[in-house]
């Protein structure tokens, strides 16, 4: 902003000293050939008329016949006609004043002769053709400018295509170097799962639970798919059952899930985020406050909630809630920047609750299916 203004006033003392300069040149100029000055209020009155017809050419007449190219043929001719014709009364009524008023000297009998006409002609002339010059000069710059911004950003378009081509390259090598971990992790639980079987029932329907649920993380990677919200609280069951044997089944949870709501197609890895924070940030072992993860349909929309005791050691200690403005950022992208998505503290408790209408999720899951069918 203050660039602009600072730019404003720097191209506004240059046109004063150009101005100057110019009234200056002509003044000293006609005086010497013809051997005589005129009065300074004749040459302020002239001069301010000369001024004014420049700039009303240059920033008003002159844009508005070259507005339209199927106007301008008939604009153009109409607006200098018009213009002259202000430029010749503005200075015969001037000269008029000035003689009334004795600023200048007129022989007997002025009035608007041809050849007072053709002088005023002359000088419009003049005057008309550096204001030409400025005002295609102005657009040249406007037009140069402006392809050089283009310019500038279509350079910028590239260079970020680059740079996404380069980060896409580097995330598919990730991917495909991610892969041999899970695979390396899913045979090793399976492993495990067969030499403790005969052990122990709980310990190997355990690490079976855990490898199930892992198997799911990792299908579910595509962040931009969809899943049916019941597989996601099948998860969210195995990750409760795996908290519980580490607590001997002692956790209190109250969880509910809808028919309607669990039958609906979601982004994945929402729920199992906001449950998974439960058991890593909250007091999960509190004697008056038990887990609550609910997920109904109410009024049209999709409704997440969860609720769980505030570790009152970890709070104090802060944090980013980076897990939780991630799902907002995601649930955004997918659903609009309208839906709610609000959570924190309140009281003893931490609380999340998202709302989502259904009629977006029903949207995206088709306008996916059509994708997926033009691409197929």
């Amino acid at each position: 902003m203050k660039k602009t203004i600072s730019a404003g006033f720097k191209g506004f003392w240059i046109h004063i000293l150009i101005w100057f300069l110019f009234i200056c040149y002509e003044v000293v100029a006609v005086g010497l050939m013809v051997g005589a000055f005129g009065h300074p209020v004749n040459y302020i009155s002239h001069y301010l008329i000369t001024i004014g017809v420049f700039y009303l050419s240059a920033l008003l007449v002159l844009p508005f016949a070259f507005k339209l190219k199927a106007h301008m043929l008939w604009r153009a001719p109409l607006g200098v006609a018009l213009l002259f014709l202000i430029f010749l009364l503005a200075n015969y009524y001037t000269d008029l004043l000035m003689i009334d008023w004795h600023f200048a000297n007129r022989s007997e009998g002025f009035s608007l002769t041809w050849a007072y006409s053709s002088k005023i002609l002359y000088r419009w002339i003049y005057v008309f053709g550096f204001s030409a010059a400025y005002f295609f000069l102005k657009n040249y710059l406007v037009e140069r400018d402006r392809a050089e911004e283009m310019e500038k950003q279509r350079l910028e378009r590239v260079i970020e295509e680059e740079r996404i081509k380069q980060a896409l390259s580097k995330a598919q090598n990730d991917f495909l170097k991610a892969q041999i971990n899970p695979h390396f992790l899913f045979n090793t639980l399976d492993f495990i799962y067969h030499s403790i079987s005969e052990l122990s029932q709980e310990a190997s329907q355990a690490v079976m639970t855990l490898s199930e649920m892992m198997r799911y993380a990792v299908d579910s990677g595509d962040l931009d798919d969809t899943v049916s919200l019941g597989e996601e609280i099948e998860q969210i069951e195995k990750l409760i059952y795996l908290y519980q044997l580490r607590k001997n089944m002692e956790l209190k949870v109250m969880s509910y899930f809808s028919d309607q709501a669990m039958g609906l197609r979601f982004i994945p890895l929402v729920l199992l985020t906001l449950v998974e924070n439960i058991f890593k940030h909250g007091d999960v072992g509190h004697a008056l406050h038990e887990i609550r993860i609910i997920a109904v349909v109410e009024d049209g929309e999709l409704v997440i909630e969860t609720s769980n005791a505030v570790n009152l050691i970890r709070s104090g200690a802060g944090g980013t809630n980076a897990g939780l403005k991630n799902i907002g950022q995601r649930l955004r992208f997918a659903y609009g920047n309208d839906i709610g998505f609000h959570f924190g503290r309140e009281g003893e408790l931490f609380v999340t609750r998202i709302a989502v209408p259904v009629s977006r999720i029903l949207h995206q899951g088709e306008r996916r299916e059509l994708l997926t069918t033009n691409l197929n």
